[in-house]
């Protein structure tokens, strides 16, 4: 399938530019310590991606909404304080945005991650250049889906629809580029199942982050 040429490109975080179920995985683990409760197994790879507040529940059935918000508030502390050792950026990220920028691409992130470790994330791994980063709270009020901070992107930064990428590794990412006309990239090599993500029918597919930079050429194809 053929796609046109990007002149901006906007990336998930979490399993498209960053490898951080590591970090994220034992941060939690640890938080449940903190928080006196049994230890829990490793995250599974397929659950990172959704928001705190809706993986909870999940990795601990039964438990109620102080015990949720003792462990949240537990996660948060370790997590934001963390110097994400554990957290790489896959490989030919830093070459990849460099190429981008050099190219005349505009680049945004669009995360369902809080605003406070996405910034330090992105800092700590010399990630960039961006030029705006939309995160689940960075605006006040309730937290955003990733078609809403598509939809701002687009609006607050007079991005063209028909000339926007959005690369990520989740059916919610493929989802929203479709909500907001933006060419839809399947980060294949992230957390989404192969399966989960052709679902979506996107418009390219990619193996390895650094395969995007194959289809940033007019009349190319997908990938992988």
């Amino acid at each position: 399938m053929s796609v046109r040429r990007p002149d901006a490109v906007v990336f998930d975080l979490d399993g498209t530019l960053v490898d951080s179920h590591p970090e994220i995985s034992a941060t939690l683990q640890r938080a449940v310590l903190d928080c006196g409760l049994p230890p829990i197994e490793p995250l599974p790879r397929a659950l990172i991606g959704p928001p705190l507040d809706a993986l909870l529940p999940a990795l601990l059935p039964g438990a109620d909404h102080a015990t949720l918000a003792r462990v949240r508030a537990a996660f948060v502390r370790r997590y934001d304080a963390s110097d994400y050792a554990l957290t790489a950026p896959y490989p030919g990220a830093r070459e990849l945005l460099s190429s981008l920028a050099s190219m005349g691409v505009r680049a945004f992130v669009a995360t369902a991650k809080r605003d406070v470790p996405t910034r330090r994330i992105v800092d700590a791994l010399a990630l960039g250049p961006f030029e705006a980063i939309a995160c689940v709270d960075t605006l006040p009020g309730d937290a955003r889906s990733k078609s809403e901070l598509l939809r701002d992107l687009v609006r607050d930064h007079a991005l063209d629809p028909r000339s926007t990428w959005m690369v990520g590794d989740t059916a919610s990412d493929l989802r929203a580029a479709h909500d907001h006309g933006l060419t839809a990239v399947a980060a294949g090599y992230g957390y989404g199942a192969p399966e989960t993500l052709g679902a979506e029918r996107p418009h390219a597919t990619i193996t390895r982050l650094a395969g995007l930079l194959e289809l940033v050429t007019p009349s190319t194809e997908d990938v992988g």
